[in-house]
């Protein structure tokens, strides 16, 4: 088969996507190959073509996952994993489930769900599953990478979910999206850099302040304030490392009342000033 075609012309489009946003990300690994993430910003299947890994996600240890396996890495889960052999993995990145179709929700499964014991089982690689999967590595190989194209193959993939998949199955595989919590933390994470302050997070999630942090606190493992924190952090740092990044920019858009404010902050969680950031940053990007 031939290569796409005018691969310019949809890189130079504002649909197309970068690596930092995909949906669908199609990875070669080496043997012993390293993967480590805390507080994952999105969920991950991953499904794994070929090879057999090792894997931590939060309380499960020493996981091994193979050729043929479906995982869930929910979000911001801890995760570590190796490659025990060389191997291929196709990773679908979301925040919600695109719902396609009105008889599949993953709400539907609570009962279900509140039924067994969660022991993060692998999903199979069904066939129809596997000829969707082979078929979205080849786009992806080929340069596809328009976010319609990633929003319409992440519809597919919960349709052939929904098609060819028990609801045992499913139930097993994406438990940790289902136990009555998706809501309030796609609410969350959807939310929070619109925000100034814990309280307005908890007035959007229409809750008392004691309520919203004992919630807070059971779904992602920390109180709000230190989240938002490091969110904000991460978010700052993410903006210092884009071209043309100003000082001024990032006072502006994440609400630093003066200079020196910033200066703190960055020592706080970085130990460095916004101007050593940057610096360092822009040397990284000169470098041969």
């Amino acid at each position: 088969m031939s290569d796409i075609l005018y691969l310019d012309e949809h890189t130079s489009c504002r649909h197309y996507v970068s690596d930092y946003r995909c949906s669908f990300n199609y990875d070669e690994l080496a043997e012993g190959a390293e993967m480590h993430f805390e507080e994952i910003k999105h969920n991950y299947l991953g499904f794994i073509l070929e090879g057999e890994q090792m894997i931590d996600c939060n309380e499960f240890k020493e996981r091994r996952v193979k050729a043929g396996d479906i995982v869930l890495i929910p979000k911001m889960a801890n995760f570590h994993g190796r490659a025990l052999t060389a191997g291929r993995m196709l990773v679908c990145l979301f925040d919600v489930p695109q719902n396609v179709c009105d008889k599949f929700s993953l709400h539907s499964y609570w009962p279900l769900c509140k039924e067994i014991e969660y022991d993060f089982r692998p999903a199979p690689i069904v066939p129809q599953m596997r000829a969707f999967a082979d078929t979205l590595v080849y786009y992806l190989r080929q340069g596809v990478n328009c976010e319609h194209f990633h929003e319409m193959k992440q519809q597919e993939m919960f349709l052939v979910f929904r098609w060819f998949y028990t609801k045992e199955q499913l139930e097993e595989l994406f438990y940790p999206l289902v136990g009555g919590s998706l809501d309030f933390k796609s609410l969350i994470v959807e939310n929070y850099a619109n925000v100034a302050n814990v309280e307005e997070l908890a007035g959007l999630a229409h809750m008392s302040r004691s309520t919203f942090d004992e919630t807070f606190k059971r779904e992602f493992g920390m109180p709000a304030g230190k989240w938002l924190a490091q969110r904000k952090a991460q978010n700052v740092l993410h903006r210092m490392a884009e071209p043309g990044a100003t000082l001024a920019d990032i006072m502006i858009r994440f609400d630093f009342n003066s200079p020196p404010e910033l200066t703190r902050f960055c020592k706080q969680h970085f130990g460095r000033t916004p101007t050593e950031i940057m610096k360092n940053m822009d040397d990284r990007q000169t470098m041969p």
